[in-house]
């Protein structure tokens, strides 16, 4: 991804790299499937869209006219100290936005295709931490043959932060995960302990 002091956007290569996997993963679910659609965040600003991402989008569309931008605002504190996170989905007309209705639905029946994505996610992120901090470890190393104690303190504060987004993706990504799961697998036996049951109960009447 491109990132920036105030906003996260994702790389045209990477949005290439995407419709291919897309593909790919239409023909394992035999189902057609593309992109349409991109998203990023705005750290700390509101969650409207700029003017580079309306033109952004509208180039976009210009390609596919169903194609959509969604726009997540994060780490914005309220007055009260607490975490504030919003999301709009929007089109570009002109130079002007026009919002999109954005619906969240779950999804009953899974395909073991699109599970593996979920699963890998996690992986995938803590790939892009990690080779943030070696890269930044690397430039030190490269521009810092003698350590001084400033350079050590920036060491150390790199090494908390990444650190912390290890933590972070543990505890609102990974241990989540793993407790619906968890949740979803008593679930399942409770319903093959009542099927057997009624299916034990059947043969006793039919005896």
């Amino acid at each position: 991804s491109d990132k920036t002091k105030d906003r996260v956007e994702i790389a045209p290569e990477n949005l290439h790299l995407a419709a291919i996997q897309a593909e790919e993963l239409g023909k394992q679910i035999n189902q057609d499937m593309m992109v349409i659609g991109w998203y990023h965040s705005h750290p700390h600003i509101t969650v409207f869209p700029s003017h580079i991402d309306v033109r952004t989008q509208l180039s976009q569309q210009l390609m596919d006219n169903r194609f959509f931008g969604i726009i997540v605002s994060c780490f914005d504190t309220t007055s009260d100290n607490s975490e504030k996170m919003q999301i709009t989905c929007f089109q570009s007309e002109q130079t002007e936005k026009r919002q999109v209705p954005l619906f969240i639905e779950p999804e009953e029946n899974i395909s073991p295709s699109i599970r593996q994505l979920y699963l890998d996610l996690p992986k995938h992120l803590y790939d892009e931490y990690k080779k943030e901090y070696n890269q930044q470890r690397t430039h030190y190393d490269m521009n810092n043959p003698k350590e001084a104690l400033p350079d050590l303190m920036t060491q150390s504060y790199n090494a908390h932060v990444y650190g912390k987004l290890v933590m972070d993706l543990m505890d609102t990504v990974i241990l989540p995960a793993t407790h619906l799961l968890n949740s979803k697998e008593k679930a399942l036996d409770k319903e093959i302990e009542e099927y057997e049951q009624l299916l034990f109960k059947k043969e006793l009447i039919h005896f």
